[in-house]
């Protein structure tokens, strides 16, 4: 799988970018107003620092930050933590190609509700198929999300915690439930060579 220094890397990664990201992270009001999906320019941060560029040039990545925005199956799909919704949500939210969102929308519905979502990816999928789990290439969110918590977490939650424990309590945030789903978003995108 992955050496114990590639564990803790993977902890001080999610730290840090629960850091970065704790405004959205643990952010408490409407879903609407996420500072990722209320400020253009932290939208347009979002999609630089997430390797989102291909959703299109600035005044794309605009448009379709307000159709997120505006779009209610969003909104109900966050509320839904089997993740069903966002399958939908990405069918019917699309960027300025026509092309499904779905590694996109994902992200967002994890800062919206770090402790139900986790984000789909090329990279993590690649790591899901390292541990052995069938089928992932085809998997909508909503399986991936299956295949993760019955199948990735119960492989990897000794190892996350063992890791979470050693870089000390100082730089964690309050929900670990939460930080834990993104210790495991990094540790399946090192074992599916994100940063290989």
């Amino acid at each position: 799988m992955i050496k114990q220094d590639e564990w803790n890397l993977c902890v001080l990664r999610a730290a840090v970018n629960w850091h970065e990201w704790k405004d959205c992270f643990e952010y408490k009001g409407h879903w609407k107003d996420i500072p990722v999906l209320s400020d253009p320019a932290r939208f347009s941060k979002f999609t630089n620092e997430y390797g989102l560029r291909w959703i299109g040039n600035a005044a794309q990545r605009e448009s379709f930050r307000q159709r997120l925005r505006t779009a209610k199956l969003l909104g109900l799909a966050v509320k839904n933590p089997t993740g069903s919704g966002l399958d939908v949500c990405a069918r019917e939210v699309r960027a300025h190609d026509r092309r499904i969102q779905l590694s996109a929308i994902s992200k967002i519905a994890t800062f919206i509700n770090p402790s139900d979502f986790i984000p789909i990816d090329s990279y993590a999928k690649s790591g899901l198929r390292e541990l052995g789990i069938k089928g992932v290439a085809a998997m909508d969110y909503m399986s991936y999300r299956e295949a993760v918590f019955k199948h990735a977490i119960p492989i990897m939650e000794k190892d996350i915690n063992r890791a979470v424990k050693s870089i000390g309590k100082t730089y964690l945030p309050r929900n670990m439930d939460a930080f834990l789903l993104r210790v495991l978003d990094h540790v399946l995108m090192t074992i599916g060579g994100r940063w290989r």
